[in-house]
């Protein structure tokens, strides 16, 4: 409750009597000295702040807004809350592409040879329901992972691990046909993954990228894609909200031959493939 006082004078500087009438459409049984304690104890903790203003019908009455210390809070509550729905929002991406069965290409079985899979998050149960597809379409191949496991999840997938980081593989250059990258890393290594990774790759092998919460356009208008998108980038840059123009921009310096396209808005698959002059 004291949480949506500060949500409430957030909005407009209140009152006890017109806070307590947006309260109790929460909790009806709230008591006006009961409300007057909590503003007390969150005025001295700094979280509200409060002044007497002349009222136009009556004495004057002391009217409250939030203090500098509730604007923190009031920060602190935004990010866990949108925490929550990029959560959310990320494993919906998830889920939608696992039930329409557009990230992995039908085509990907022309990529014979070895198939490195690499994450640099630990793996999770969507990058092992990718893994199982790409055994299934790249029948008879030898599939090496480079991630790290939470549990032992990787028993069912017969597989090799590969050493090392994804700016530094221990893998002689030229060995897999077919890299998989499952998420973008952080912007000021991702040209050095990708150069590692085309150091692996085959002539004539290919590179895909899945990058779940990755918008390209400008968003025209409010929408959750557009919110998530502006808040993680001019607040809370740690969420991984990535732009695809930048990401593309990365891969052409180092592929000639290079696409992408959003699955469906909010999630992209990136690919490059690697000729004997790049």
């Amino acid at each position: 409750m004291k949480d949506r006082i500060l949500l409430t004078l957030d909005s407009s500087p209140s009152h006890g009597y017109d806070l307590l009438k947006t309260l109790e459409q929460d909790d009806q049984n709230i008591m006006i000295t009961t409300l007057y304690r909590w503003l007390h104890q969150m005025e001295s903790r700094g979280l509200v702040a409060s002044e007497i203003q002349p009222s136009p019908h009556g004495p004057p009455r002391r009217v409250y807004r939030v203090g500098d210390n509730g604007k923190t809070r009031l920060r602190e509550m935004m990010k866990s809350a949108i925490d929550t729905i990029a959560h959310f929002y990320v494993k919906y991406c998830h889920y939608r592409i696992a039930c329409a069965c557009k990230l992995v290409p039908t085509d990907i079985s022309l990529f014979s040879g070895r198939v490195l899979f690499a994450t640099p998050q630990r793996l999770n149960d969507f990058d092992l329901e990718l893994l199982k597809t790409l055994v299934r379409r790249c029948n008879g191949t030898k599939l090496h992972v480079l991630g790290e496991e939470t549990s032992n999840s990787l028993h069912e997938i017969p597989h090799r691990r590969v050493k090392g980081d994804l700016t530094e593989m221990r893998a002689r250059s030229s060995r897999y046909s077919l890299v998989w990258l499952s998420g973008v890393p952080e912007d000021r290594i991702l040209p050095l993954v990708i150069a590692e990774i085309r150091r692996l790759l085959k002539d004539s092998g290919a590179l895909f990228i899945s990058s779940p919460l990755t918008f390209f356009d400008e968003p025209q208008a409010p929408s959750l894609d557009a919110f998530l998108r502006f808040t993680s980038l001019n607040l809370f840059p740690d969420w991984g909200v990535k732009e695809g123009v930048f990401i593309s921009r990365i891969i052409d310096e180092f592929f000639p031959k290079t696409s992408a396209v959003e699955v469906f808005p909010g999630f992209a698959l990136f690919k490059a493939t690697k000729t004997a002059e790049s």
